[in-house]
């Protein structure tokens, strides 16, 4: 902006009084009135730019040098003239706005219109202009304001608050320093000025921290919003309106990727190299066990986020599980029972105790009543077995539940399975032992698999079927494993894992597609729907997983038949998640810096958002795999 001074007007003389000696006051000799010399401040005072950044940052109001000037002005018109009425006349008659001669002049109608003597108060026809076209004095900041600066914009992205202009004259050499020389794209750069380095700098910037995705989502819905709203209100009738709607619904349906009549419950395919893993708050942060944690279970129901917890301190715990705060629902305590395993009931109405001691406590979460079983149910079965139950089994630690939950599997000693008629009730009050079957060596592990020739059924599909007969496998500490007919009480099929010497547990995933098998050695054999279906006795393994070197004692299938965690709780931090189907450990996590602890239990959610992890010291680990699903 050019610079402007304030001269009197030579064709309007203001109708003042002189003094009798016609001369001014030695307030103002050798200064003509108007004159900014006249007026000159001291050294002491501030200028625009200082009174203007302390208007910006503490309130104060900006008053220019021009108007301060006028003010001293006026007070020294008045002082001279006596108060002849001065402070009456209009600045339009005193003064006008010189802005000096340009370069280039142009004419217009043959009047030059640099031509310092053209009254800029006046319209082309010579009248006076209104108040509204007189020109504004104040000065323009020194600074530029992004507010002030730009015009305008079809962009709603916020610009820098403050542009310093000094960038374009800073000259900074990027190969002197050991710190900058990352910031050449080319070894021969060296100088580069103050936007280019500001740019290199933001560029080493975001590849270091991205841009996360939520705030690219969140614009994005913002801008869609912005849109929909801008279009709504440009519509000026209803019918506009239902047309502008439409208009909306077809563009996000083009827009997106989903289902149009419902959304597929089939789960999306888990990349196999990486996997994101967020750590939440403990799921038992709110009470934390006294013991190592024997037990962590999800309930079987997706509409139900609760997980229950158990150990040796004899004490049931049900957490709800929102991944904020976990808080604790409900503390069941067992005098008599130290629980080694606890196991949802498949309706999700209450929870089976056991431990080990000849008798099991059910938990009905309805009724809250504790019910205890009687320990004479093992007599029912003595007269008709050679050892004697009654004697012979003492403990119910290994015990799991058939698919439709009426009938509850228990391992005995020397061999014996124990098969409990648990009725179509949740509470197992009446469960009574219907038949025992035997297998060479001790029972090391069982479960429940789908019937031989079926199949699995395919994951995420609710209409595909599979055959309901139930079928029992269980497991020797020798690898040698038996295949039961329940409805038979027969033994259909035997075969021998090998390479599984020493087997701890036994574990099946996704309807029988996958059967697991973790030994002493560490190792685990992951079988296909092979084991069941196929008549030979000789079964290869899909693959022999060994990352782990100690004692495998957990296994666990997540409910899409993607993730397969195993653990061992001899060795701290001994956790690997295994990708399915490719039999591959992820890379990314567990990390040296996670802190498991010794793993005592593993399980997933239903969702398989959340995998709860127990450990030695009482504590229950919560992380969300945010592949299926982010809280």
């Amino acid at each position: 902006m050019q610079s402007t001074a304030l001269r009197p007007r030579k064709d309007k003389k203001p109708n003042s009084k002189r003094s009798k000696t016609g001369k001014h006051s030695k307030s103002t000799k050798g200064f003509p009135v108007g004159a900014v010399g006249g007026l000159r401040r001291g050294k002491d005072e501030k200028d625009d730019e200082e009174r203007y950044l302390e208007s910006v940052l503490f309130g104060a109001p900006f008053v220019p040098e021009v108007r301060r000037d006028r003010v001293e002005l006026e007070s020294v018109l008045k002082e001279n003239v006596g108060g002849s009425g001065l402070e009456h006349v209009m600045d339009n008659d005193l003064f006008f706005a010189d802005s000096g001669v340009p370069e280039s002049s142009t004419k217009f109608n043959g009047v030059d219109e640099g031509d310092s003597r053209v009254d800029e108060a006046e319209s082309p026809t010579g009248n006076p202009a209104p108040k509204d076209s007189h020109r504004d004095l104040s000065p323009s900041p020194p600074f530029a304001f992004k507010s002030q600066q730009a015009g305008p914009s079809s962009s709603n992205k916020k610009g820098p608050a403050w542009i310093d202009p000094s960038d374009s004259t800073v000259q900074v050499s990027l190969a002197n320093d050991e710190r900058l020389r990352k910031l050449r794209e080319d070894p021969t750069d060296d100088v580069v000025s103050g936007k280019q380095y500001e740019t290199k700098l933001r560029e080493q910037f975001e590849r270091i921290n991205p841009v996360p995705a939520w705030t690219t989502a969140a614009r994005e819905r913002n801008h869609n919003k912005t849109r929909k709203r801008t279009r709504r209100s440009s519509s000026s009738s209803a019918s506009s309106l239902r047309s502008g709607d439409a208009r909306d619904h077809i563009d996000d349906l083009l827009h997106a990727t989903g289902g149009i009549i419902e959304s597929s419950d089939r789960p999306t395919l888990l990349p196999p190299t990486q996997l994101m893993v967020h750590r939440l708050r403990d799921a038992n942060q709110a009470a934390r066990s006294e013991s190592e944690v024997s037990s962590v279970c999800f309930h079987p129901s997706p509409t139900v986020p609760v997980l229950l917890t158990a150990g040796t301190d004899r004490r049931l715990r049900l957490f709800n599980i929102d991944g904020l705060t976990n808080p604790l629902l409900q503390t069941l305590f067992t005098p008599t029972l130290p629980i080694t395993n606890a196991q949802f009931h498949p309706s999700g109405q209450s929870v089976l105790l056991t431990g080990a001691r000849p008798y099991y406590i059910c938990y009905d979460l309805q009724s809250g009543a504790a019910i205890q079983s009687s320990r004479g149910i093992w007599s029912s079965a003595a007269s008709s077995s050679v050892d004697g139950m009654a004697e012979g089994d003492r403990s119910m630690e290994i015990c799991k539940f058939s698919d439709d939950g009426r009938m509850l599997a228990v391992a005995g000693r020397r061999g014996h399975i124990h098969l409990l008629d648990w009725g179509k009730g949740s509470s197992g009050a009446n469960g009574q032992i219907i038949a025992t079957l035997k297998m060479n060596g001790s029972v090391k592990d069982l479960v429940w698999c789908s019937s031989a020739g079926s199949g699995p059924r395919a994951l995420g599909d609710p209409t595909s079927t599979a055959t309901t007969r139930p079928q029992l496998m269980s497991m020797s500490n020798e690898g040698e494993l038996y295949v039961w007919d329940v409805g038979s009480r027969r033994c259909v099929k035997t075969w021998r894992d090998d390479s599984a010497f020493g087997a701890n547990t036994i574990t099946t995933g996704g309807r029988g597609a996958y059967y697991a098998i973790g030994a002493s050695t560490g190792i685990v054999n992951v079988y296909g729907s092979d084991a069941i279906s196929s008549p030979s006795t000789s079964i290869k393994p899909l693959k022999a997983i060994t990352n782990l070197t100690t004692p495998i004692s957990t296994v666990r299938f997540d409910q899409t038949c993607q993730v397969m965690a195993i653990a061992g709780r001899q060795k701290k931090d001994e956790l690997r998640l295994i990708h399915l189907p490719s039999l591959t450990s992820f890379a990314n996590w567990p990390t040296a810096g996670t802190p498991l602890g010794h793993v005592t239990s593993v399980d997933f959610s239903v969702g398989s958002e959340y995998v709860a992890i127990g450990n030695h010291r009482g504590r229950v680990l919560l992380y969300n795999l945010k592949h299926f699903g982010a809280r």
